[in-house]
């Protein structure tokens, strides 16, 4: 039977038109949600399209999991909340899910070294991330590279993104700026890999992000980054 929502928000039960039949009607009043048993999927189309200023009833027909899906924003909304591996799994459910590719980001740095001076050693904005592009079409950036301190003494290098207008932080500082990161710097040399999701300014323009490096304070301290790339997990039109 095919449950649906009365006036006071309670389950009636339906019987199906027909057995062949796959369309399955809810309705609901606004401002009341219906309990289980309507499906998780129906649970979340039927409250996106709920207008608690209207005092009228709405009538939903869900055939397919695409057309819950081609029910604009949910598509987009869900996969704003996943994970890259989660999104790229959930694009795969249906020809409804945003579709996605990776895209490997021009102009990159790859390889830097630096050597700490005795004393204080502040963070250093080794270079910016150009990522040039509406908001909406980034789901994530991932940065790698393999990266390494100077193989002994105290541990104290890092690496970080950092959004334009912020600072990476001195040693033993805290991570106020810092959208992603990594620190201590590794001994021997590792692989690192970093994710973040970017943002919208005010404007509506994608934010600009900077990467920032710290040395340690102290003296004898090294920093080594190599083989850097950054690719975006962009939304395909």
């Amino acid at each position: 039977a095919v449950p649906s929502a009365t006036r006071h928000g309670q389950i009636d039960c339906q019987p199906p038109r027909s057995s062949h039949n796959r369309v399955r009607t809810a309705r609901i009043r606004t401002g009341t949600t219906p309990p289980l048993p309507v499906s998780t999927y129906e649970r979340v189309a039927l409250s996106a399209l709920q207008k608690p200023a209207m005092d009228e009833v709405i009538l939903l027909k869900l055939t397919t999991f695409s057309d819950i899906l081609n029910i604009n924003p949910i598509a987009i909304n869900i996969g704003s909340y996943l994970s890259q591996n989660d999104i790229l799994a959930f694009s795969l459910t249906s020809k409804s899910t945003p579709k996605l590719r990776w895209v490997t980001q021009p102009g990159i740095l790859a390889s830097a070294h630096w050597h700490g001076m005795y004393g204080y050693n502040p963070p250093i904005l080794w270079q910016q991330l150009p990522l040039g592009t509406a908001p909406h079409k980034v789901h994530s950036t991932i940065l790698k590279c393999r990266w390494r301190d100077q193989g002994r003494g105290n541990k104290k290098g890092m690496i970080s993104v950092i959004r334009a207008g912020g600072r990476a932080p001195d040693d033993d500082k805290a991570w106020r700026d810092v959208v992603v990161g990594s620190a201590p710097a590794p001994r021997p040399e590792e692989e690192l890999q970093l994710a973040f999701r970017p943002e919208a300014d005010i404007h509506g323009n994608i934010c600009t992000y900077n990467i920032w490096v710290r040395i340690g304070d102290g003296g004898g301290h090294e920093l080594s980054v190599r083989d850097l790339r950054v690719f975006h997990l962009m939304f395909v039109d």
